[in-house]
């Protein structure tokens, strides 16, 4: 039933992905040029038009830029037909670091889940006096917001957890002349510590249908952000087992668990803060490409799960098996020791924070020649910028093309 479920999921997915059309326009993002990604979706609830790519841990602009932007209020179409922009996309902005301020046009009625995550430089923000929904995490971990201006009559549906409590704490929110009461008696709006009342008025927007806009923001959440025939998550009936390896310093037991609906096994089970070793363990760790379940059946290893390694600050290297496709986000966080990786041909996606706090690195090889999906904060700044990433012979194009390789300042063909 799960397997079935999930291969619809699949079918939607490439059905509705093929229709999304990409358009890419010239914004200044400071002193810069640059392209924004935009796409016209056609979902079951009409036309979004929406600010992309709604691809977990991408930006739907170069992700170094610093200065203001803003945002364009259309995107138009192959055939040469306008169509307003709607919507701020699933991590639209994600980690922009460099972006000091944000400018959207009148017709945004919707932010995604985590739209503006990470801007941590962000000071300033002008919101649309058309804007319905404001999703969850929107703002989490823009740290220097300053000042907010929301020039909607009525206050939109906003998720508690939109805003960090110190933004809520900080931060001037500035609303529509008149319409100060009208905050203070909404949630969470009336945790803003300031609000304050512009020169400017607007009237409310007209038979606003919030659940349109609420099941338009879960269709594009659901379209691209669960990728769970990608990244194959835990369900009940998954079991989790240990296994004995012998490594260089003795026998060591380390945790496994199925994705019975994918046919895989994966390194650790995927728990929060639920490490698959003993994390004083020491050296060079070679993983199986393959493991025997309870249930008898060998099951290829797929997959390094959430929290994997996490806290093992004395492992130096790890061989990783070589049908790997995915490390799941935090795998190997705070491995100060390990000194180089080596990315699996068959890797298809390495998640966010996956090699956080491993400031050890100094060489990432990857035998990859299509590219993985790789999140711009996998890796640390420090890492991007002292370990030498070295690449297949041939692919070195394909991986200059993408959002976060390029983020490697030394790299290197493998030629051997």
């Amino acid at each position: 039933m799960v397997k079935r479920v999930l291969l619809m999921l699949i079918c939607v997915w490439g059905a509705w992905g093929a229709q999304a059309q990409i358009v890419y326009s010239k914004v200044m993002a400071g002193d810069s040029v640059t392209n924004i990604l935009l796409q016209i979706q056609r979902l079951p609830q009409g036309i979004i038009t929406h600010v992309g790519p709604l691809r977990r841990g991408h930006a739907c602009i170069d992700w170094s830029l610093r200065g203001a932007l803003t945002v364009p209020p259309s995107v138009t179409d192959f055939d040469g037909t306008p169509y307003p922009l709607l919507a701020v996309g699933f991590h639209a902005f994600y980690k922009c670091v460099g972006l000091t301020e944000v400018t959207l046009p009148t017709t945004i009625r919707l932010l995604c889940y985590e739209a503006f995550y990470g801007c941590g430089a962000l000071t300033e923000i002008y919101l649309s006096d058309s804007l319905l929904v404001v999703g969850e995490r929107s703002f989490s971990g823009c740290t220097s917001l300053k000042r907010i201006n929301l020039p909607c009559a009525v206050p939109p549906r906003c998720d508690a957890d939109a805003f960090d409590t110190t933004t809520y704490q900080e931060a001037q929110i500035i609303v529509p002349k008149g319409c100060r009461e009208a905050y203070l008696a909404t949630e969470p709006w009336n945790r803003f510590v300031q609000i304050e009342e512009g020169d400017e008025t607007a009237a409310p927007t007209s038979n606003a249908d919030y659940g349109y806009w609420l099941r338009a923001k879960e269709a594009l959440e659901t379209t691209y952000a669960e990728e769970q025939w990608r990244i194959p998550q835990r369900v009940e009936e998954d079991e989790m087992w240990t296994v004995m390896l012998a490594t260089d310093r003795g026998a060591q037991q380390m945790v496994f668990s199925t994705r019975r609906a994918f046919g895989m096994a994966v390194v650790g089970s995927g728990l929060a803060d639920e490490c698959c070793i003993d994390t004083t363990f020491a050296g060079t760790l070679a993983l199986p490409d393959s493991v025997t379940a309870p249930d008898g059946r060998r099951y290829m290893v797929g997959g390094v799960a959430k929290n994997a390694f996490a806290g093992c600050r004395r492992l130096q290297r790890i061989d990783l098996p070589t049908h790997l496709e995915f490390i799941d986000n935090l795998a190997f966080y705070d491995c100060k020791s390990l000194n180089q990786v080596v990315i699996p041909a068959n890797m298809k996606e390495i998640m966010s924070s996956a090699f956080a706090g491993c400031g050890g690195l100094n060489r990432v090889e990857t035998l990859a020649q299509t590219p993985p999906d790789l999140f711009v904060d996998a890796f640390d700044d420090r890492t991007f910028n002292t370990a030498t990433l070295v690449l297949p012979e041939g692919a070195s194009e394909a991986y200059m093309a993408t959002d976060a390789w390029p983020l490697f300042k030394f790299r290197m063909l493998n030629v051997e």
